[in-house]
């Protein structure tokens, strides 16, 4: 148990422990201890904090060239975090040979082929509430490769 020394941020009034602009780091069980001749009384009280989640994208639109890594990152805020999960084109992205999550808040693709470009997603969620955002990608010069290869054979 530790004692709380007042400070800038925490004050005791009137047997009331205030504490402004609350960090991550006040969270846990608060006790508070009182006496007098009758005796002696504890409460306690557990802080949680939280704030709103919030998911973000960008750029919304990339173009990598067919054959090249892409890499997707989503900013993350908010707390706790208890998921943060990838989709495709509405479907859950996996991680195989070339698809990698190097952190859970960014998908890497290595090499990109042409079926990799589509519309990936973003998924944060705890215990009360969930949010995602989205951003588009664009796979260039397949087709001109392919095209490239046709005229070549004829």
């Amino acid at each position: 148990m530790t004692v709380v020394n007042k400070d800038q941020r925490i004050d005791q009034m009137d047997g009331t422990l205030v504490i402004r602009q609350v960090t991550r780091e006040d969270a846990g069980t608060y006790f508070c201890m009182v006496s007098n001749d009758a005796g002696q009384e504890r409460g306690e009280v557990k802080l949680d904090i939280t704030a709103p989640l919030k998911a973000s994208i960008y750029p919304k639109n990339q173009e990598v060239d067919s054959g090249n890594p892409a890499i997707i990152n989503c900013t993350i805020q908010g707390y706790p975090i208890h998921l943060v999960s990838w989709s495709k084109d509405q479907r859950t992205l996996v991680a195989d040979g070339r698809i990698t999550f190097p952190t859970q808040s960014s998908v890497r693709i290595n090499p990109t082929r042409r079926e990799d470009g589509g519309m990936y997603q973003c998924y944060v969620k705890n215990s009360e509430e969930s949010v995602q955002d989205a951003a588009r990608l664009i796979i260039s010069g397949a087709d001109l490769i392919f095209f490239l290869f046709i005229f070549t054979l004829f």
